[in-house]
């Protein structure tokens, strides 16, 4: 655990994913149009280091802790739903064991009834949980009540 922020490092166990870090809020220019997007840094045990991009959409829905966005994977165009939750959030050591909780909540829950985690990664500012995108919306009613 990083003792900085009461995260886990990158280079231990961590369920916010194992060596995944990203770049968070790199603006895009795409026809005039600025995209924020999120670089996903990914290193592999062989040293290899992979960035995955995606690029935010529009805003899902508010919590306690931060921010929903619609997200899109720009290598394989899949949609996701992006929960950021900003560090600075997290001010008390009972704000990460429910983060992490509910991260592996996410983790272990397999039901067609129930949202599917996708994958988890953190930066200095903020932890992303990206979960699959309910197109009724139905997700965004559930998801933040218990914050």
């Amino acid at each position: 655990m990083d003792p900085t922020n009461g995260f886990h490092s990158p280079q231990t166990s961590s369920p916010y994913q194992v060596n995944q870090t990203s770049s968070p809020n790199v603006e895009k220019s795409t026809n005039q149009n600025p995209q924020q997007i999120i670089e996903e840094t990914i290193r592999l045990n062989n040293n290899t280091v992979l960035t995955k991009e995606y690029s935010l959409g529009r805003k899902l829905g508010k919590g306690a802790f931060g921010v929903c966005h619609e997200c899109k994977d720009l290598e394989t165009g899949e949609i996701f739903a992006a929960k950021i939750i900003s560090k600075e959030s997290l001010v008390k050591e009972s704000d990460r064991i429910k983060l992490n909780s509910e991260i592996l909540i996410h983790q272990s829950l397999n039901h067609p009834n129930i949202v599917q985690y996708k994958k988890s990664f953190e930066d200095d500012k903020s932890v992303y949980i990206l979960l699959e995108l309910c197109e009724n919306q139905v997700s965004q009613e559930f998801s933040w009540t218990h914050h």
